[in-house]
Parts: structure tokens; sequence; C-alpha cells
């Protein structure tokens, strides 16, 4: 509640504060209820990937009005399971890197459905 509270003078264009809050993606249903009570805030997600969050997970914590990728309102971080891929036999380390942000963004682009 302070969060909104503190954040409601501060709107930008698109309908969001940047007022915050740090919101894992492993704790999805907290995350819903968190949703509910900060429809406005953008919320930094970590716990996406080698932590167990999912874009399931992600989607739960989506402003339902977003009309765009600008308007979702969360900025998800996802490090280790890009930085460290599993291990693919017959391909070198930068093209693990390559794949898993490729399809962490991939993944992230589904959010716009």
């Amino acid at each position: 509640d302070m969060v909104v509270q503190l954040g409601k003078e501060r709107m930008g264009r698109r309908g969001l504060s940047d007022v915050g809050a740090v919101v894992g993606a492993t704790k999805a249903s907290e995350g819903r209820e968190l949703r509910e009570r900060m429809p406005n805030q953008v919320f930094l997600v970590p716990g996406y990937g080698a932590q167990g969050g999912t874009i399931d997970d992600v989607r739960q914590l989506v402003r339902t009005c977003a009309r765009s990728m600008g308007e979702l309102g969360v900025l998800v971080n996802a490090s280790r399971s890009v930085i460290f891929p599993a291990a693919s036999p017959g391909k070198d380390w930068k093209s693990g890197v390559r794949e898993a942000a490729k399809k962490f963004a991939g993944e992230l682009a589904a959010l716009r459905s």
C-alpha cells in the first residue's frame, strides 16, 4: 500500500508509476495478489529460469490493462539460465548463451498474447 501511495503522483505516459516493487517469479500466487494491490507499479521480477520461475508465473504478474509490451509492468531478470546454460554436445559456450538468450526473449515476447 505504501508503494502505491508513494507512486501515486509519479505516473508516466503509459500509466505506470516510477515507484515499483521487486516481486519474485517463483511466488506467482502471491504476485497475483500484489498486482491487484499495485496495478500501476513496475515489478522487477527475479527468479526466472534457473530459480524455477516460468513464463506462466510471469504472466500472472502482468498488468491486465496492458495494450502493449511497454505497459505490461514487468521487468524480468534471468541470469544463471542465460549465462550458464545446460551444456550442448558439440557446441561452444557462446552458442549456448546465444540460444538461451534467444529462448528467454522468445518466451517474454509471448507475454503480448
